[in-house]
């Protein structure tokens, strides 16, 4: 089963993420479930895990997607994601880039791309800080944008 991975930096009600992912997915909010309820009847199952920190993006929400509702939504990958939940929430969004370096991220911030990279700390607290806002130009992002036939193949 895929695994789609995103950060927020904020809180978010726990019913307002629930109607945003019934839309992005296609889902009804009551198929939609965290991962320890073990509910049968889930179509879509999430999992969140809120860091105690003040600041940087400390709270990551993993969803399980069946390979079927993926296909029906549309949602490939983080990016996708990324993008509609930033949409629906109107709220900052941390998705890995997908490239080789750990050190690197995509934030999607009021509908737009910036590269960013981790800003290191003393200690390890399991949130991700950002720096080095970068647009990245519309030519640049397009190959972050799956390509349809390998997804099908993938999954």
């Amino acid at each position: 089963m895929p695994i789609q991975v995103c950060y927020f930096n904020k809180k978010t009600n726990l019913l307002l993420l629930k109607e945003s992912l019934s839309n992005i997915y296609g889902v009804s909010i009551d198929k939609i479930h965290d991962l320890y309820e073990y509910n049968l009847n889930s179509e879509l199952n999430f999992e969140i895990t809120e860091y105690n920190r003040d600041n940087g993006f400390c709270i990551q929400l993993e969803l399980f997607p069946t390979k079927d509702r993926i296909l029906i939504s549309k949602v490939f990958n983080n990016l996708i994601l990324g993008i509609e939940l930033n949409r629906h929430l109107k709220q900052d969004i941390l998705i890995n880039d997908e490239t080789d370096d750990p050190y690197q991220w995509l934030l999607i911030k009021d509908h737009l791309l910036y590269l960013v990279e981790e800003q290191f700390t003393e200690e390890f607290n399991n949130c991700i800080k950002i720096d080095i806002k970068h647009e990245i130009d519309i030519t640049k992002s397009l190959p972050l944008f799956p390509d349809y036939n390998a997804i099908i193949n993938d999954l």
